[in-house]
C-alpha cells in the first residue's frame, strides 16, 4: 500500500521540529486596518501567548517556508501540540509528551490519503493506521521498528491479517480471496511459503511446499472423497492415494 510505505515521510519532518523550536521570522509590528462598520483586522507574522510569568505558551505564526503553524506548550515548554500546513499542502496535527517526544501524528496529504501514527516514549514509531486511495491498513511494530502485525483491506476488497517475526519476515497470513476461498499460510524464516490451508467450495486442502516454493505434498477432501498425493521437485505427481468416498 503506497501510503503505508511512505507513512513517516510527510508530516514528521515538518512538525517534529515545531515542538523543539522552529526558526521563525521576527514578529512584525501588528497593523490595524479599517474594516466595514468600524471593525478592526490585526495582521502580523507571529502572535505569542504568554502566561503570568512571561513564559511563551503558544505561537500562531507564518514560518520561514511561508506556511502557517500553531504550537501550544506545557508549563515547562517541552510537551505540546503542533498544527501546521506543509509546503506540499499536507495538513498535520502532532502531540508530544512532557519530555518533548513526538507521540501522535495525524496527517492528511493533498491527494486525500490520511494517516495516524503512534510513537512510544523513546520516539519510535509503534503503530500506524492508513486510509488511502488503494486501501486501508493498520500495523504494529516492535521497539526496533519492525512490523509484527498488519491488518489490511486493499482496494481489491481482499482482507488479510499478517504476522511477522522479529526480523520483519512474514510468517503467517490469513486472507479471504475474491472468489470466497479462505487461506491460511505459513512461511519460513526466508519468507518462503511452506504450508497453505485453503477452504473452497470444493472442500478443504492442505499443500506443503519445499524451500524452492514447489508443492511436494497435498491433502484434499472433495465431494469425490479424500486424497493424498506426493510430487517431485518439478511438481509432477509421483504417488497418489485416494480415500473412500
Amino acid at each position: 500500500m503506497k501510503m503505508m510505505k511512505n507513512l513517516p515521510l510527510v508530516a514528521v519532518a515538518v512538525l517534529s521540529g515545531l515542538l523543539g523550536g522552529l526558526i521563525f521570522n521576527l514578529t512584525k509590528t501588528a497593523i490595524a486596518q479599517d474594516a466595514p462598520k468600524g471593525n478592526k483586522v490585526i495582521t502580523a507574522q507571529e502572535f505569542r501567548l504568554v502566561d503570568t510569568k512571561g513564559n511563551t505558551r503558544g505561537k500562531f505564526f507564518i514560518g520561514t517556508d511561508g506556511n502557517p503553524g500553531l504550537v501550544l506548550y506545557d508549563a515547562n515548554r517541552k510537551g505540546g501540540v503542533g498544527l501546521a500546513v506543509a509546503p506540499d499542502g499536507s495538513r498535520s496535527l502532532v502531540l508530544s509528551d512532557a519530555n518533548g517526544k513526538l507521540r501522535v501524528n495525524m496527517t492528511v496529504i493533498p491527494d486525500g490519503d490520511s494517516a495516524l501514527q503512534l510513537y512510544d516514549a523513546t520516539g519510535k514509531l509503534r503503530s500506524s493506521m492508513i486510509a488511502a486511495s488503494d486501501g486501508t491498513g493498520l500495523d504494529f511494530k516492535n521497539a526496533n521498528g519492525k512490523i509484527r502485525i498488519a491488518l489490511a483491506l486493499p482496494s481489491d476488497g481482499i482482507p488479510s491479517l499478517s504476522l511477522y517475526d522479529a526480523n520483519g519476515k512474514g510468517r503467517v497470513a490469513l486472507a479471504v480471496n475474491s472468489d470466497g476461498n479462505s487461506t491460511l499460510g505459513f512461511s519460513d524464516a526466508n519468507g518462503k511459503l511452506r504450508a497453505a490451508l485453503t477452504v473452497s467450495d470444493g472442500g478443504p486442502s492442505l499443500n506443503l511446499t519445499g524451500s524452492n516454493g514447489k508443492v511436494r505434498a497435498a491433502l484434499a477432501v472433495s465431494d469425490g472423497g479424500p486424497g493424498l498425493g506426493f510430487l517431485d521437485a518439478n511438481e509432477k505427481l509421483i504417488w497418489f492415494q485416494p480415500g473412500e468416498k
